[in-house]
């Protein structure tokens, strides 16, 4: 058995092979029609190139293991053997789970995304407790927040703590796991750490009808008319403007978010709807060493007016629409006059402009998305703010530790 089992390992390890030189030797001999792609749209990433061929790579195996890594790269038709391997996996799942009387399924072996068909959802799985009530992560983040408050006393204080679709007992996965973050943790463990001059809030989903209807059915994002709601409990904390969601306009008709590009299930696509609202007095500027050259913040305006399309795909049109990370934006409107700073995550992505219209200045930081060398304090010194507002996903704090340990006074021994 042993024998046979060797000698098909081997049967396909040469088909593999030679079915990658044969695609890619199509590719250079013409061009024009084999089109053989440098990047995985499915995996954002670029594909391996041949490995640099020298006598230590080859006796330390480094050469063989790059070539096995660019010949698996480049099989032809490769993320169409992916999804189809995910497929029958997932059919199997399916009926598995059918016949034990289960409606919410992964989406492949091993995956931690779920399938919930009558819905046309996919959605992650209820994220786990972080251990030792956080840590010193959370206990770093909660003391940066803590001492800003103190030391500016002038300064109104906001913290909007989401407890995302995966951070909710409405998750439909929550049922089948221990210990799953929920907004009581959130409560007990960040909300009511915070010092009494931040208005502090946990800003949860109450209900599985709440995640179909307010959040987008295959990405971990909510939609306007969701990420309004919570716009709205901060604005009546700060006396800004609000805004209705009525006569919203689909701006993007059909797209396939994050969870159904990693869970490998595009059975579902959704749309994206926006407010036709005129945001022209808005300008955005890069947050760098130069002083902040423009920035282009997303396709927005070009949609909303006709001058663009974002593609149907399994890109990150959430981004590629609203435009995001960190900014500078200068309302030449005036707002009311004020200067805010706002720490947040890919959540405000779609509020950027409705917070900037409320103010003269406002400085977006997302210290969890990349990396900061600076601390939070040197940004309130810097910018001189009137409000600080921080909205972002419960557990995002451990994403601010890994990419900027700097900005919650963690050293890089603090970096995980």
């Amino acid at each position: 058995m042993g024998r046979v089992q060797d000698i098909v390992m081997v049967i396909a390890a040469v088909v593999v092979g030679f079915s990658a030189l044969a695609y890619n030797l199509a590719g250079w001999l013409a061009p024009n029609a084999v089109q053989v792609p440098e990047a995985s749209r499915l995996e954002n990433r670029y594909y391996a190139a041949f490995p640099e061929t020298s006598v230590d790579s080859v006796m330390q195996g480094a050469w063989q293991d790059g070539l096995e890594d660019c010949l698996a790269d480049h099989v032809p038709f490769r993320d169409q053997a992916v999804f189809f391997n995910a497929g029958w996996q997932r059919a199997c799942v399916a009926a598995s789970a059918q016949a034990h009387g289960f409606d919410v399924y992964p989406t492949f072996f091993g995956s931690h995304y779920y399938a919930v068909p009558r819905d046309g959802l996919v959605i992650d799985r209820a994220e786990g407790q972080p251990a030792d009530a956080g840590g010193a992560e959370l206990d770093a983040w909660v003391r940066t927040l803590n001492e800003a408050a103190r030391r500016h006393p002038d300064v109104r204080f906001v913290y909007d703590c989401v407890a995302r679709h995966d951070q909710t007992e409405a998750n439909p996965t929550y049922r089948y796991y221990r210990d799953r973050l929920n907004p009581a943790w959130l409560q007990e463990n960040l909300v009511d750490r915070l010092d009494p001059r931040f208005d502090a809030f946990v800003d949860s989903v109450e209900s599985y009808d709440e995640i179909v209807g307010e959040w987008f059915t295959s990405d971990p994002h909510w939609t306007l008319k969701r990420a309004l709601k919570s716009y709205d409990k901060v604005a009546q904390r700060l006396g800004l403007a609000s805004y209705p969601y009525d006569s919203p306009v689909v701006a993007v008709p059909s797209w396939y978010g994050e969870y159904a590009k990693n869970g490998l299930d595009l059975d579902f696509s959704l749309r994206m709807e926006d407010l036709p609202l005129d945001f022209s007095s808005i300008a955005f500027y890069e947050l760098d060493e130069d002083g902040g050259a423009p920035k282009q913040m997303g396709m927005r305006d070009a949609v909303l007016c006709g001058e663009d399309l974002v593609e149907t795909g399994i890109s990150s049109q959430y981004y590629d629409y609203f435009g995001g990370g960190s900014a500078k934006a200068v309302n030449a409107g005036g707002g009311n006059g004020r200067t805010a700073l706002f720490v947040g995550d890919s959540l405000s992505y779609c509020l950027t402009r409705y917070l900037a219209a409320n103010y003269a200045t406002t400085v977006f930081l997302l210290p969890g998305n990349s990396r900061f060398d600076s601390s939070f304090e040197s940004y309130i010194e810097q910018y001189d703010p009137d409000d600080v507002i921080v909205m972002m996903h419960g557990s995002k704090y451990q994403m601010i530790a890994e990419y900027s340990p700097a900005f919650m006074g963690l050293g890089e021994e603090g970096a995980r």
